[in-house]
C-alpha cells in the first residue's frame, strides 16, 4: 500500500518537509499500516525467547479450563473471528468506514500481558509511525 501512504503523506506535508509527530492525527493510513505490521508479523513473536516460548498454533486438540481448542487453532493476532483473512496484510482493517483510525486495545497482545508485558510497548506504539513516514517520504536508503 505504499501508493496510498505516499498520497496521504503528500497531502499532509506537500513534499516540502518531513512529517512530524503533530502530523500523526492526519496520517491514519500510515498508523493503520504500522498496526497491521504488528498484527501480521510481530517483530518478536511469541516463542522467540526460550523462557517465554509459546506455540503459534495448537499441535493437537486440547481442552483447557473447560474450553475445547482444536488442532491448528491460531494465536490471538491471527484469530479469524477477530481478523477476517488473518494471513492477508490489510491495514484497512484498522480504519473506520470514514477513513479514521480505529481506537482500541486489541493489539496490546502483540506485547504480552501482565507482569511479563514488554516494558517498551508504549514507546513503540508512540514512535513507530514517524520513521515509517520519513522512509515513505524519501524512499529507501
Amino acid at each position: 500500500y505504499p501508493d496510498i501512504q505516499k498520497r496521504e503523506l503528500d497531502t499532509v506535508t506537500s513534499r516540502e518537509r518531513l512529517p512530524t509527530f503533530e502530523d500523526r492525527p492526519r496520517l491514519p493510513f500510515v498508523d493503520a499500516g504500522c498496526k497491521e505490521v504488528l498484527r501480521w508479523r510481530p517483530v518478536a513473536p511469541l516463542g522467540s525467547m526460550p523462557l517465554v516460548a509459546a506455540p503459534h498454533t495448537t499441535m493437537e486438540d486440547i481442552v483447557y479450563k473447560g474450553y475445547f481448542i482444536p488442532k491448528g487453532a491460531k494465536a490471538i493476532l491471527h484469530n479469524s473471528s477477530l481478523y477476517p483473512e488473518p494471513e492477508v496484510f490489510n491495514p484497512e482493517r484498522f480504519l473506520d468506514p470514514d477513513g479514521s483510525l480505529q481506537e482500541g486495545p486489541r493489539l496490546t497482545s502483540a506485547f504480552g500481558y501482565g507482569m511479563r508485558i514488554c516494558p517498551g510497548w508504549q514507546c513503540l506504539s508512540l514512535d513507530s509511525a514517524l520513521p515509517v513516514d520519513v522512509r515513505l517520504e524519501h524512499g529507501p536508503g
